[in-house]
């Protein structure tokens, strides 16, 4: 697979840089700031098979995209519990608070709006909570598809059918743990 710079995509945000990377069955968007942090993340499914495709915003982030592609790489192997990548986030201290605790929901596992308010010190702030994770700019970073209501699935920035997605896939990469 090439990676390499391209001049003939038109950036839709001047202030941020987008690239992408289309690999069967994902396509990921990364926006970066004006210092080439990551800022945001989105990604969905790509059904153009086997066709690969990536777009680098700007010569200096072609480290980071091969870094992207170790990382991701890793995760959907099962061997990492979210990406581990430089970014920045720009929230509110309470939102900052909710989103970092993310990270310490186990691979595999799932906890609901109102566990998580809960460890945030938010108590009955689930619907806060909801509104925190609608709006995470790094879904793959800070893994709130494993937060679910006490009614069932709920939303995910990215669509529920991905959340759906990466839940179950992520139980059948621990399923010999879940029948020993």
């Amino acid at each position: 697979m090439n990676i390499f710079p391209s001049q003939k995509r038109k950036l839709e945000n001047p202030k941020l840089l987008k690239g992408y990377l289309k690999i069967f069955p994902f396509e990921f968007e990364l926006s970066f700031n004006s210092s080439f942090e990551l800022v945001k993340l989105n990604f969905r499914f790509y059904a153009e098979y086997p066709k690969k495709e990536i777009f680098i915003p700007h010569p200096s982030l072609e480290v980071y995209f091969r870094e992207f592609l170790k990382e991701i790489n890793a995760f959907f192997k099962g061997k990492k519990p979210f990406l581990d990548l430089p970014h920045r986030l720009s929230l509110k201290p309470t939102s900052q608070k909710v989103i970092e605790l993310l990270r310490e929901i186990p691979f595999g596992k799932i906890i609901t709006y109102s566990e998580l308010a809960k460890k945030a010190c938010l108590p009955k702030g689930q619907r806060a909570v909801g509104q925190i994770l609608a709006r995470n700019p790094l879904p793959l970073l800070y893994p709130c598809h494993r937060v679910i209501s006490q009614r069932g699935l709920s939303g995910f920035s990215q669509g529920a059918l991905l959340k759906w997605f990466l839940l179950y896939w992520e139980y059948h990469q621990n399923f010999d743990d879940k029948i020993s």
